[in-house]
């Protein structure tokens, strides 16, 4: 007895029951929502022979399947002739052999026809093979005949849906497949279709889609795989859908493959059990496969225990890949958009690979730097692209005090709440923005003094080490500061009027309060402090100047205008009583004092503490040293203070000034500024009096 004839006797009993049972056959055939679902069952056989080529050709009265890979043995015509034997446990290098999925084809046809090199054979009702002639013209091709005489579909409709069925074929069908390369399609009176899954690298998929021999579509993956623990045969993938930079996606070169591509998030990322499961949604941005345990009709997942470790392993797998793409210089800000954050919605079952993803970027040297290169999330700061242009590697870890661990800035987001922004706000990453970077300078910068924790003594003044750092900066560089500090602080600006913040033109620094705007005539200046002319213009952008301008006029920054010339003048040449003074140049002074005081009658006092006044003894004395009289003003003053000699607190004012030809006004800036034209009665102590002992005793 042949093979055929003994497995027909074997089932000759399961052939009565469906006779005699017509619902459960309809049950069985109505399994999958997919008409033409079958399609992907012939294919998962073509799978499980190791065979790299399948083809379909469809006419309007049937439907044949062929392939290259091993040839039919007992097993194969046993499982096919039964119901629900699906997946063998013990043999790990098939995905199923012809499970209820391929009982599908009974909606279609009821004498399905299978020619192998090694049997050739019908089935009829269901499960009852019959021995047919052979084929040698297959060669070692095996084929597969479906006619349309099922009666259930009329032949127009059975060759439309299948029809449809070969168009749609995705290009992810080949994506998780190991062994079929090529599938083809030929359907008479329409068109000719092909996929080709081309390998360009160990990860780099290219799936080639021809419609009548002419290229029309190229999709590109990254993927990466494992065999699954336990199953050596079998392996987990993910897949990160790639897009060509050039918008040419027939051309892949051998130039970087980061200038090629990038890597893009799926619309909707599929979850395979080699073939996509229709129904199971992962709401990741990238796709899945394992060999799952999945429901009857394979378009979803089934929830078993079974399952769980390939998940874990999933995870895993997914963390592994992100050193890959580092090094492949395609894990910049764009890759984050494909990670998934902690706001996507992910069923439970899923959740484990994005922990998985966040632990790894955390750990691991995979968070992209502002700088360029990668670092854990863990050693990294957040803050503004502005604080981020400013300050640099060096300067953060300066600041910060983290000498002894690398601290960098990491890559922002370039919109607010974006998937890239969700995603990285998500890793443990340090804010470290302006308020801390002033609390900084308000510590360092504290001329209170501070405790030395290297000394263990208290510090005076301000920190010297900052003040080095702050020096070595260009001024460039001090005028992105101001702006950044007017930018970020407009309604505390009052928190920096103390500091001694302010570049002047020699590199030190000043309170804003005491520093003054430079002109085009003067940029440097003793008595003066001139602010150093490109804190502030000279270069950067206009707003960049202007914040910097208007930061600088907030801390109290002046500019420099007549009364502080004068100051000046007063510092330079009148501060001491020995100086040596032109009496032209002294003419000249002393008109513009008089004019700020005609101007400012406020103004008397910046005059108090100088040498402006010569005294007819030819002594240079401040205001509260001259008293007026002749010839200037008749105030017999000189009958009082004349007597008291080397005694007299006060002095005659010189007779040089009678010549000046403002006499008038001088006399009045002399009153004004505390020149004495009468005697003041004051309440004083009587110690001095002659006769103080009857003043007591009295």
């Amino acid at each position: 007895m042949s093979v055929i004839e003994r497995v027909r006797q074997d089932r000759e009993d399961l052939a009565r029951v469906l006779k005699k049972h017509a619902g459960i056959r309809r049950i069985v055939e109505d399994l999958y929502p997919d008409t033409a679902h079958f399609i992907y069952e012939l294919l998962q056989n073509a799978e499980d022979t190791r065979a790299p080529e399948a083809a379909f050709v469809l006419s309007a009265g049937r439907l044949v399947f062929e392939h290259n890979g091993r040839t039919f043995d007992e097993a194969d015509i046993r499982a096919i002739t039964d119901i629900g034997e699906g997946t063998k446990a013990e043999d790990d290098e098939q995905i199923g052999r012809f499970g209820i999925g391929f009982k599908a084809v009974f909606a279609y046809t009821e004498t399905p026809h299978i020619w192998s090199p090694s049997y050739a054979f019908e089935i009829s009702e269901m499960v009852l093979p019959s021995e047919i002639p052979s084929n040698p013209g297959l060669g070692d091709r095996t084929r597969f005949e479906f006619p349309f005489n099922s009666g259930k579909k009329p032949q127009a409709q059975a060759f439309s849906e299948l029809r449809d069925g070969l168009e749609e074929i995705s290009d992810n069908t080949l994506l998780f497949l190991s062994n079929i390369e090529e599938i083809q399609w030929r359907i008479d009176g329409g068109r000719e279709g092909r996929l080709l899954r081309i390998p360009h690298s160990d990860h780099h998929i290219e799936i080639l889609r021809e419609i009548d021999g002419k290229p029309t579509e190229s999709s590109h993956f990254l993927r990466f795989t494992q065999p699954v623990d336990g199953l050596e045969h079998q392996h987990a993938a993910i897949a990160f859908e790639l897009e060509p930079l050039s918008g040419d996606q027939q051309s892949v070169t051998r130039a970087s493959f980061a200038r090629q591509f990038r890597i893009v998030p799926a619309e909707r990322g599929s979850v395979a059990v080699y073939f996509t499961a229709a129904k199971e949604t992962s709401n990741l941005r990238f796709h899945l496969h394992a060999p799952f345990v999945p429901e009857l009709s394979r378009s979803s997942i089934k929830d078993t225990p079974a399952n769980e470790p390939l998940f874990g392993q999933l995870a895993g797998l997914a963390a592994r890949s992100l050193s890959t793409i580092r090094d492949l210089g395609m894990l910049d800000r764009d890759f984050l958009e494909v990670l998934p954050n902690p706001e996507d919605e992910i069923p439970d079952r899923y959740v484990c690979i994005r922990e998985a993803i966040l632990g790894s970027i955390n750990e691991q040297p995979l968070t992209p730097v502002h700088s360029g290169g990668h670092a854990p999330a863990k050693q990294l700061f957040q803050a503004s692209a502005a604080l981020k242009a400013l300050l640099d590697q060096e300067d953060l870890r300066f600041l910060t005090d983290r000498d002894d661990e690398r601290r960098d800035w990491a890559i922002g987001a370039t919109q607010k709440n974006s998937r890239v922004d969700r995603f990285l706000r998500a890793l443990n990453i340090e804010e470290w923005e302006a308020e801390q970077f002033v609390e900084v300078f308000e510590d360092k910068l504290d001329f209170s003094g501070r405790w030395n924790d290297e000394t263990d003594d208290w510090d005076d003044g301000p920190d010297h080490r900052f003040l080095e750092w702050l020096r070595s900066k260009p001024n460039e560089w001090h005028r992105a500061l101001y702006a950044l500090l007017d930018r970020e602080f407009q309604d505390e600006l009052h928190r920096f009027d103390d500091l001694c913040i302010t570049r002047i033109s020699d590199g030190d620094y000043r309170r804003g309060k005491e520093a003054y705007f430079s002109t085009s005539e003067t940029q440097d200046d003793l008595i003066l402090p001139r602010v150093a002319r490109d804190t502030y213009s000279g270069g950067g952008s206009k707003a960049e100047q202007d914040r910097a301008r208007n930061f600088l006029e907030s801390i109290g920054v002046r500019e420099v205008g007549e009364f502080q010339q004068i100051e000046a003048i007063l510092q330079q040449r009148y501060a001491e009583q020995t100086r040596v003074v032109g009496w032209k140049t002294y003419e000249s002074d002393l008109r513009r004092f008089i004019a700020l005081l005609e101007e400012d009658k406020n103004a008397g006092s910046l005059f108090g503490e100088y040498f402006i006044f010569q005294g007819a003894d030819r002594q240079w004395s401040r205001p509260s040293g001259i008293y007026l009289d002749m010839p200037y003003l008749e105030t017999d003053l000189q009958a009082y203070f004349g007597p008291l000699g080397d005694r007299a607190t006060r002095g005659g004012l010189s007779d040089s000034y009678d010549t000046f030809d403002m006499l008038e006004q001088f006399v009045e800036f002399a009153r004004t500024c505390g020149a004495a034209d009468h005697l003041e009665i004051c309440e004083t102590g009587c110690a001095r009096n002659p006769r103080v002992d009857y003043l007591h005793s009295a």
